[in-house]
């Protein structure tokens, strides 16, 4: 596979500039003088019908955009990743959530394994769970068959799974339900549960390493539920949570810990990204709802479409089109937002699952930063958790998207969040707290209870470091944080980052650093733990000094 090619130093980058100065939208207009411009633009893919008449194109602005296409290599990195090369260059990895739906006949090797083999063996393994959850082998404790499956997960192992259960409605099974757990407020799972049987209910715990902290502490107050509820009507607890939990994980040694049976644990592999994950074990709660023969079909259409997109001509290839038609808005348009409206209220939550492709926008604009310069992309929103919009905030300020396409609808309480944060924060030994982004985007609407905490740190000597890739993010922060205590900001080097932590420092008089990160040039040599390991190392050598840091 060729170097990345600079999209707006080709041909038809100059000729899409022309083009967008020259044209003048008037759907109603274009419709009048060309009757067939719904047929002509509109285009099949497997059963959908799809629609792209009314948007700002014509003919020569959609053979420019294929233009583009050809002359930064798409069909090339499209087949690199259907044949599982590490496109993922950043953590060396295939990007295969390809292979998750391919036939089992087919024959697919990555580093040495057939994957198509593996994704199939985890199949039969899910269907075999589900049918005997579905037709009442699988009992509890007191032998009674199970009616309520609760998902436990954050992320793709929550959004894509709420989103297909809603959307296949019909096809789910009477007498068996299944509810969702993903905040880490505490609420969410206290009502989740709040009129479940023990004996009646099974608990699916989403995570790939078992290490996740939202995950697992909804698992923990999950467990702490069942066992106490189960004493309350004098059942015997022994071997009952390998009865009553199963895990979608890898990591056995700590399913086991958890008390459930690593027999009754589902896996996927590294090159499954969380967001695209809903087709592989993150569905098993799928596959109990609906039936594998169901679930089996969902993944028919899945490689339809991907069948599609490797295989049809670029000028009737709908995904590359809907792609290109992103490009043509986002950089000739300046448009900030992407509405996404189903009409079927089936689909209430795909808005919320597709947030997730927000954050992916980011993360390969900035990889395309590693490869050849900043890009930007076209993103959209809509969700209605308080820290699902930081990090969207975050994501907009690092790409240039300027606006929300939709704001909060509510908020949520972050009282656990807080505890769990604070209390790994308090056991740290470093004289440094390191207040990463992710940490910032949880909280950022739920300061005050950080803000006490640190202040006590402050008081006991210790130093308090905000580091953060995205300052915006960080910027309603450290007015208040860095004021209490001797701190910095790590802006990795963007211009966007520097200018905004200059302001800050002259607005607030803070003790701001400005840090250029040595690992992010090079990014895709380093794993993400190296990467993680080397910035905290070079900010405590620039904050504390080297005799400091070597202490």
């Amino acid at each position: 596979m060729r170097k990345p090619v600079d999209a707006t130093q080709t041909p038809a980058w100059g000729k899409l500039e022309q083009l967008h100065q020259e044209l003048a939208p008037n759907l109603r207009e274009w419709f009048a003088q060309d009757p067939a411009r719904a047929e002509r633009y509109t285009y099949q893919l497997a059963d959908l019908h799809v629609d792209l008449s009314k948007n700002l194109i014509n003919d020569d602005v959609l053979a420019a955009l294929l233009e583009l296409a050809e002359q930064v290599d798409v069909a090339e990195r499209r087949e690199a990743m259907f044949n599982g090369e590490h496109i993922n260059i950043t953590e060396n990895r295939a990007v295969l959530h390809t292979a998750l739906r391919r036939p089992e006949s087919d024959t697919l090797e990555v580093d040495g394994q057939n994957v198509v083999a593996d994704v199939h063996a985890t199949l039969a393994k899910v269907y075999a769970f589900a049918e005997e959850v579905r037709s009442g082998v699988w009992r509890g404790v007191t032998g009674k068959p199970i009616s309520t499956v609760v998902n436990i997960g954050i992320g793709g192992s929550d959004l894509g799974p709420v989103m297909v259960y809603e959307a296949l409605a019909p096809y789910r099974q009477p007498g068996l339900e299944c509810r969702f757990i993903s905040n880490i407020d505490p609420t969410d799972c206290a009502e989740t549960v709040a009129d479940l049987d023990p004996e009646t209910t099974l608990f699916i715990i989403a995570s790939k390493t078992f290490t996740t902290l939202e995950t697992l502490t909804n698992a923990r107050m999950a467990r702490d539920w069942f066992l106490a509820s189960l004493e309350a009507k004098g059942i015997s607890t022994e071997g009952a949570i390998a009865k009553h939990f199963v895990a979608v994980s890898t990591a056995l040694d700590k399913v086991a810990e958890f008390g459930i049976d690593p027999k009754n644990a589902f896996g996927f592999w590294n090159w499954v990204g969380g967001r695209y994950s809903v087709d592989s074990a993150v569905g098993t709660v799928l596959a109990v709802a609906v039936g594998p023969e169901n679930f089996n079909h969902f993944l028919s259409g899945f490689h339809a479409v991907d069948e599609h997109f490797r295989n049809t001509e670029p000028a009737k290839n709908v995904p590359l089109l809907m792609g290109l038609l992103n490009i043509w808005y986002v950089n000739f348009f300046g448009a900030a937002s992407h509405a996404v409206l189903p009409y079927d209220q089936h689909l209430h939550r795909f808005a919320a699952y597709l947030q997730q492709h927000l954050e992916l926008t980011f993360d390969y604009s900035a990889r395309e930063v590693v490869l050849s310069g900043r890009y930007p992309y076209l993103s959209w929103w809509s969700q209605e958790k308080a820290h699902d919009v930081a990090i969207a905030e975050a994501c907009m300020a690092y790409t240039g998207v300027t606006e929300l396409a939709e704001k909060p609808l509510g908020a949520m309480s972050g009282g656990q969040r807080q505890r769990v944060l604070l209390a790994k924060v308090l056991a740290q030994q470093t004289p440094v707290l390191f207040l990463d982004e992710p940490a910032t985007g949880l909280d950022i609407i739920y300061q005050e209870e950080i803000f006490r905490f640190c202040r006590e740190l402050c008081a006991a000597g210790k130093t308090v470091v905000l580091v953060a890739h995205e300052l915006s993010l960080a910027a309603r922060f450290c007015s208040r944080l860095l004021l209490i205590g001797r701190g910095a900001l790590l802006a990795d080097g963007q211009p966007r980052e520097v200018l905004t932590a200059e302001l800050l420092t002259r607005a607030y008089g803070a003790p701001i650093k400005v840090v250029e990160n040595p690992l992010t040039k090079h990014a895709e040599v380093f794993t993400e733990a190296e990467r993680e390991a080397g910035r905290k190392a070079h900010l405590l050598q620039v904050i504390l000094g080297e005799e400091e840091a070597a202490s």
